[in-house]
C-alpha cells in the first residue's frame, strides 16, 4: 500500500484541523476587532482605507465586521457626486462650466466650418473631373468621326 492510501481516523483529523485553526487564529489576533474599528474611522470612504492600510482593511473583510467597521463611511460614488455638486455650485465652478461649454461650441463650429469645406472643395473637384471627361468624350467622338468619315 502505498504511503498516500491510507485512511485518516477521525481522530488524527481532529489532531490536524485543531492544529491548523489555532495557528491561523494566534496570527490573525494580533489585530484586534477595536483597533480594526479605531483605524476604520480615520477614513472617509472604504477606498481611503484600503490605500492607507491594507492589513487591517482584509482582516475586517475576513472576520465578517467590514459592514460594521464602515457603517460611517459614505459610499465612494456619492462623495464624488457632492464634490461635483459642490464645485458646480460655486460661482468660480459655474464660470469654468460655461467658460468650457463655449470652447466645446467654438471648436465644434470650427470643425463643422473645416468639414464643409473640405466638402465643398471636393465636390468642386469632382465637378472639374466631369468637365474634362465630357471635353475627353467629345474629342473621341470627333476622332471616332474622322476615322469613319475616310
Amino acid at each position: 500500500m502505498g504511503r498516500h492510501n491510507y485512511i485518516m481516523d477521525q481522530e488524527h483529523k481532529d489532531k490536524i484541523s485543531k492544529s491548523c485553526k489555532g495557528v491561523s487564529k494566534r496570527r490573525e489576533r494580533r489585530v484586534s476587532n477595536e483597533l480594526i474599528f479605531e483605524t476604520a474611522k480615520r477614513f472617509k470612504t472604504t477606498g481611503e482605507w484600503r490605500v492607507g492600510d491594507l492589513s487591517t482593511y482584509r482582516v475586517a473583510k475576513r472576520w465578517g465586521i467590514f459592514e460594521e467597521a464602515t457603517a460611517h463611511m459614505v459610499p465612494r460614488k456619492k462623495v464624488v457626486k457632492i464634490k461635483k455638486i459642490k464645485k458646480a455650485e460655486t460661482e468660480e465652478g459655474k464660470l469654468k462650466i460655461k467658460e468650457k461649454r463655449e470652447k466645446a461650441l467654438e471648436y465644434y463650429e470650427s470643425r463643422r466650418k473645416t468639414i464643409e469645406e473640405r466638402k465643398n472643395f471636393i465636390i468642386g473637384k469632382i465637378q472639374n473631373y466631369e468637365e474634362e471627361l465630357i471635353k475627353v468624350q467629345e474629342d473621341l467622338d470627333i476622332i471616332l468621326d474622322k476615322i469613319n468619315v475616310k
